[in-house]
């Protein structure tokens, strides 16, 4: 059950960055800053689910985490437990960090970049509540949570699908864009 939760979570990690890009100015400058063919993965320990995303020639891309091995900067937990508690914002990636529960490969600026966004994201997906433990201050929304929520919610489906069926075909779902 749990992993059905973190890769629940993943995909509204996902859907939300793509989303933000187009109603969120201070995410929208963090991607411009990405160079284009840059892959940020995130792995949920050696038997969790994983995420990776790209930014591509029209936007963020998802990658699929069967096919992807390599990214230019990865932040790898340890164990699915500390990723599972991380995305469940039981803990802070700040305190993820400070307690050795993840390993950073890539250059920290680039992931700065990345845990930026994220921490924005964070303002939009968890209630303010949450958002105040996990984080040293929370930014102010450019936009609302539920229209977010709703933007991500109506692209779900379609993805769902159109993913199950190029597996079925054995086709190559290598990039997925939504």
């Amino acid at each position: 059950m749990e992993r059905k939760i973190a890769e629940i979570i993943l995909y509204f990690l996902y859907g939300g960055l793509k989303q933000l890009n187009e109603q969120d100015t201070r995410i929208q400058k963090e991607i411009r800053s990405w160079r284009p063919g840059m892959i940020y993965g995130l792995k949920c320990g050696p038997d969790g689910p994983d995420l990776y995303i790209r930014k591509g020639e029209y936007g963020l891309e998802r990658l699929d985490y069967a096919l992807q091995d390599v990214a230019d900067v990865c932040i790898e937990f340890k164990s699915f437990h500390h990723a599972f508690y991380v995305l469940t914002g039981r803990q802070s990636v700040a305190d993820a960090y400070a307690h050795h529960n993840f390993t950073l490969y890539g250059d920290i600026g680039q992931t700065m970049s990345f845990a930026r966004c994220v921490d924005l994201l964070e303002t939009y997906l968890f209630p303010k509540l949450i958002t105040a433990r996990i984080l040293k201050e929370v930014p102010k929304k450019q936009s609302s949570s539920v229209l977010l929520y709703g933007k991500i919610l109506l692209h779900v489906p379609g993805e769902w699908k159109k993913f199950e069926i190029e597996r079925r075909k054995g086709g190559n779902h290598e990039a997925r864009i939504l």
